[in-house]
């Protein structure tokens, strides 16, 4: 047994999550998605939803009793004769033989530097601070620029509301399907479990990450949805230019 601790920025187990948009949903089902020792509770085959997420990763953290210190976001990290001391913004040290990082891979915004370009009159939201449709002040046209899922997802979720919708979308983006037969594949060839130190992992990490071709399609069906291409340049006007893909 080792003594531990897991030192989180957030108030909560699972605050990412409960800080998301409202409709979000997990990318995988249930039944892949259970961490070690407890699978997900209810029907294994539907894809849960963000309440669900935060409240699972809740209960994951109480069932096993862990040692969790709440808002302690480690800003500096040195290495000393004993090991690891790292050091909290308010105001605590914690000395470890080992520490592992696990910040995750989407912890900083990321901003097009064309953005500035933005007259301040078009309101700028970032998807991390993107929750509901009503944050959107008026009722015209919304440009959400990603290539990722989390923007397939939002512009469906402001498209509801019959607001114009411009989607800055790179088409060359890869999309895959998004079923049970997908990943029950990726369990039994061992695809989803490739370390990444490995030359198919290597490969893998390589390419870039592929889109839910389901969401990609109900998206291109909303009548008040407009694909222009991969955001390139922004005008003084506010006008957003992007580029088609050239076949």
């Amino acid at each position: 047994q080792v003594d531990f601790r897991l030192l989180d920025a957030a108030p909560s187990a699972g605050f990412a999550w409960a800080a998301r948009y409202d409709s979000l949903r997990l990318f995988s089902p249930a039944w892949v998605s259970g961490l070690p020792g407890r699978p997900w509770p209810g029907n294994p085959l539907r894809y849960p939803t963000r309440a669900e997420t935060a409240a699972y990763l809740r209960d994951y953290a109480a069932h096993f009793n862990f040692p969790l210190e709440a808002n302690q976001r480690v800003s500096q990290l040195a290495a000393t004769p004993d090991g690891y001391l790292a050091h909290t913004t308010n105001g605590r040290a914690y000395l470890a033989k080992r520490v592992i990082v696990a910040t995750g891979p989407y912890t900083t915004p990321q901003v097009p530097a064309w953005a500035t370009e933005l007259p301040t009159a078009v309101t700028q939201l970032h998807s991390r601070d993107y929750q509901r449709p009503v944050q959107l002040p008026g009722t015209g046209p919304v440009a959400v620029v990603g290539s990722g899922n989390s923007a397939l997802q939002i512009a469906a979720d402001i498209a509801t509301t019959g607001r114009p919708v411009f989607v800055a979308f790179d088409e060359q983006t890869p999309a895959m399907p998004n079923n049970q037969l997908m990943w029950a594949f990726l369990i039994l060839t061992g695809l989803l479990r490739v370390s990444r130190h490995t030359r198919l992992g290597q490969f893998m990490h390589s390419r870039p990450e592929p889109v839910v071709s389901g969401d990609l399609a109900r998206l291109r069906r909303f009548a008040n949805v407009q694909f222009i291409g991969r955001a390139e340049e922004a005008l003084p006007t506010g006008v957003i230019r992007g580029r088609r893909a050239t076949t």
